[in-house]
């Protein structure tokens, strides 16, 4: 291997490494990939303490992820703070978009574009390419701070928490660190609800809801965030998530916990201990 591929392989563990995060207990991790649905890329049990380090995404601006930690904030009210977070969402969205692909580029410049002109030019071709990274840097910066003064974030903070992005392996979480500022004080599973496409929500949310309004054995603060949840649903299509029968209608039979689906001959759930499946109704 030579000396460039040799570069451009050390500058991409470090810039794999950067989607490294120490999550909070009980949080979610929700990605989007590319400009796709948002998805559930891990969830933890906020009755595990501590917090875990976490490999939640490989490229920041690509799968770009969202934490969803618990809620903490009781000072606004749910309508208020749900009303906040979608104008912030759309006030920021184009930049958000710029600042990602922005990052793309400024990833492409470091592990491929340095190496490539130092092999093809020397000295001067290095020199061409940390000024071109230095370049896209500033331009990221600078877009960054206008993104968290579309999200509400005064003027000196939002240059304080931008100035990070002068660095390259840093530049690259300005999109995920608006939209994190975005959700700031939304609860968790009515952020996961924002973001998720309905049937996807609807599949992640039935165990947890399950668990909390049938088994009465979530813990304390799943319990918080299904009321949360049902504040701003409504316990009546709360409770319909929990009550629907899968919509595939594959097999005769269903577990009201999972929602998957069996055939006859099954009494209970193979991954949910205890569940009692229910019949599939013909319609």
């Amino acid at each position: 291997m030579d000396s460039a591929s040799t570069a451009a392989a050390f500058l991409a563990v470090i810039a794999v490494s950067d989607g490294l995060r120490l999550l909070p207990a009980g949080a979610i991790v929700v990605c989007r990939l590319a400009f796709g649905d948002w998805s559930v890329a891990w969830a933890s049990a906020a009755r595990h303490a501590g917090s875990r380090l976490r490999l939640v995404t490989w490229c920041s601006p690509l799968l770009m992820p969202v934490v969803a930690a618990v809620d903490t904030d009781a000072t606004l009210p749910l309508r208020r703070r749900v009303a906040r977070f979608r104008a912030r969402l759309r006030r920021t969205r184009a930049y958000v978009a710029v600042l990602r692909v922005g990052g793309v580029v400024i990833l492409v410049a470091l592990i491929a574009g340095i190496p490539w002109l130092t092999a093809r030019s020397g000295a001067w071709g290095l020199l061409l390419g940390i000024s071109l990274v230095v370049w896209l840097c500033v331009i990221q910066t600078v877009l960054a701070i206008a993104a968290f003064r579309r999200s509400g974030t005064a003027f000196g903070r939002a240059a304080v928490a931008s100035v990070r992005y002068l660095w390259p392996f840093s530049a690259q979480r300005a999109a995920e660190d608006v939209m994190h500022r975005a959700a700031a004080d939304v609860p968790q599973m009515i952020l996961v609800h924002e973001l998720l496409p309905p049937e996807t929500f609807r599949q992640f949310a039935r165990p947890i809801l399950f668990d909390a309004i049938v088994r009465h054995e979530a813990h304390h603060q799943a319990r918080h965030e299904v009321a949360m949840l049902g504040a701003h649903l409504g316990e009546a299509l709360v409770a319909e998530i929990v009550n629907r029968p899968p919509s595939d209608r594959d097999g005769d039979a269903y577990c009201p916990r999972c929602g998957a689906s069996f055939y006859r001959g099954t009494r209970f759930c193979s991954d949910c201990a205890g569940v009692e499946l229910r019949p599939q109704i013909a319609g």
